[in-house]
């Protein structure tokens, strides 16, 4: 898949389950290492001209990233949300504040990091968070294509294909559904 926005052309590709395998932006291709034997795939490490450039450790969730010989570590929330990243040393290098719907309201720090809000890969080049099976877009508020997820008649919300946020339970919840056949719920 090419995109081209502003004469910057990023383009994508994708493996035979349609999980993005690299990304060029500028030319400069990065290929990612992908964990697919967790609910959901993730990235191991990433690759410019056959150099890895990062690599990441997971628990339940992002737990580190090592990139340039450093190591860094992430502070999530309940959502899994980036709030902080330290050093080695257990120093405070960066920390993030989101509004509602992911859109990074304020940044400390300028380490490299692209796990944001929920935990997921923002994507620079779209501005918009990659989760798998299609976008999400914080500005919207909404993914930016129909979810192959058919849903369920005795739950009417899980029925409409862009819809990203419900009441259930007394919490606010997000349906990610990455994968089609499972919607999976994010609670705040």
């Amino acid at each position: 898949m090419k995109v081209e926005e502003d004469g910057e052309v990023v383009e994508y590709e994708y493996d035979d389950d349609n999980i993005r395998v690299s990304q060029t932006v500028g030319g400069e291709k990065t290929s990612f290492l992908l964990d697919k034997n967790r609910p959901y795939a993730q990235v191991l490490a990433e690759f410019v001209d056959g150099e890895e450039v990062a690599s990441y450790v997971y628990g339940l969730d992002l737990i580190s990233q090592e990139r340039n010989g450093e190591d860094w570590f992430y502070f999530v929330d309940g959502l899994g949300s980036t709030r902080g990243l330290t050093d080695s040393s257990g120093e405070v290098t960066d920390a993030y504040w989101y509004d509602a719907y992911g859109n990074l309201v304020e940044r400390v720090g300028n380490s490299e990091n692209d796990y944001l809000f929920a935990g997921e890969q923002f994507d620079e080049g779209l501005g918009q968070y990659y989760l798998r099976q299609r976008y999400y877009d914080a500005t919207t508020g909404r993914f930016t294509r129909r979810d192959t997820y058919e849903g369920r008649l005795e739950e009417s919300i899980s029925l409409h294909k862009y819809f990203v946020c419900s009441w259930e339970s007394g919490k606010l919840c997000r349906s990610e559904s990455i994968i089609s056949s499972n919607a999976i719920w994010w609670c705040l």
